[in-house]
């Protein structure tokens, strides 16, 4: 699962940045991913060529697992940063809140919601039926939590690589992945961090369980200073 931003303005010779990663993924191994506000349609259709799902507004399913995203909001290109359409971030998660509570009426539960950015939480916590969500975009590696939402427990990950770290030229600054392991159901059992260094080192964490879950209020504090770091660097992360 790649949670988007594999590009840095999602221009047609950038396709260089799927090929690479399609390429690092083993054949025969399912593979999903959500467009960030830096990646483009181009990026879309090539992932889609390799052989990715990409993720559209619907619940689809991926090696078993039924997985709810949608493009990315915003679209930051060489000239900045606007809006893709009428949506903002709330507005996105308030519809995929809407879709997960659909689709599980109809017994086809999103497992897994994929998505760029972590600011679509809000409303997928308060109102959503999906017990795992899944986010980039902030560049730090900000682990898993879990929330009493509205309808469930909510468990979040959020992470990444560092701001500038994977730019043109040598690789600064870490990057971080993760290992989750689903039970037959879809449910999320337990998970471990990878992080790649940038001498091309890399550590491999121990397994750790699902975080137990907090009240919502505990958590207002952090939600705040996410928003407080998007308002400080801007939306074109």
């Amino acid at each position: 699962m790649d949670d988007g931003d594999l590009t840095m303005t999602g221009s047609q010779p950038e396709s260089i940045c799927v090929d690479a990663l399609s390429n690092a993924v083993p054949a025969g191994v399912a593979r999903v991913a959500t467009i960030g506000n830096h990646d483009s349609e181009s990026t879309a259709e090539r992932l889609r060529a390799q052989g990715w799902t990409v993720t559209d507004g619907t619940v689809q399913e991926v090696a078993g697992l039924s997985v709810l995203g949608d493009v990315d909001p915003d679209r930051t290109s060489a000239s900045g940063t606007v809006p893709r359409g009428d949506e903002d971030a709330t507005g996105l998660g308030a519809r995929l809140a809407e879709a997960s509570c659909q689709a599980e009426q109809a017994g086809n539960r999103a497992d897994v919601v994929l998505i760029h950015q972590p600011y679509t939480f809000g409303p997928l916590i308060a109102d959503g039926c999906t017990p795992l969500l899944l986010a980039g975009h902030v560049h730090q590696e900000r682990g898993m939590t879990t929330t009493d939402g509205g309808n469930l427990a909510v468990a979040q990950l959020v992470s990444g690589a560092g701001k500038g770290g994977t730019s043109i030229g040598e690789v600064t600054d870490d990057a971080y992945l993760h290992v989750l392991s689903f039970n037959v159901d879809g449910d999320l059992l337990a998970w471990r961090t990878v992080t790649l260094h940038p001498d091309a080192s890399v550590t491999v964490g121990a397994w750790e369980a699902v975080p137990a879950a907090q009240e919502a209020e505990d958590q207002d504090v952090q939600a705040t200073g996410d928003s407080a770091d998007q308002n400080a660097g801007g939306a074109a992360n």
